[in-house]
């Protein structure tokens, strides 16, 4: 199984551009998809039983709209168990727990800003097609 983590908080602006990618994400048998406001701990089982994870999340950046993708590794050592958590964090936990680390990648949009408003802005939005088409060929070539 697959795992795709779509995390942010949709009341700061941007910042909810991992919920609007996942919820427009065709959904498959052999894929798993989360949309949570922050990373947990509890979300480690469920990583640690993937065969691969991909977190979908924004990032502040000087090109608004940039979508970047990226192989991750965990590291145990560096994983907090407070209540947000970091992907390399969370996989360092799911190893821990499980003794296995499924392949990783996380899948940004640069944003410029994280303010208090509902909604994405304009180039967030247009940022969002191309996100999601690049999860789902990420997808497509881990299967």
């Amino acid at each position: 199984m697959i795992l795709v983590i779509g995390y942010g908080n949709p009341l700061r602006g941007d910042d909810g551009v991992g919920w609007a990618v996942t919820e427009r994400l065709e959904r498959a048998p052999e894929v798993d998809v989360v949309t949570t406001q922050m990373l947990v701990p509890e979300l480690a089982e469920r990583i640690s039983a993937a065969r691969a994870v991909i977190f979908v999340d924004a990032r502040v950046g000087a090109v608004e709209g940039a979508v970047q993708c990226a192989s991750i590794r965990g590291r145990a050592d560096r994983c907090s168990l407070g209540h947000v958590a970091s992907p390399e964090g969370l996989l360092g936990l799911a190893e821990t727990l499980s003794g296995r680390r499924p392949r990783a990648f996380v899948v940004t949009v640069t944003v410029a800003s994280f303010h208090f408003h509902h909604g994405l802005s304009a180039r967030a939005l247009k940022a969002v097609p191309e996100t999601v088409q690049t999860v789902t060929q990420l997808i497509a070539s881990l299967k």
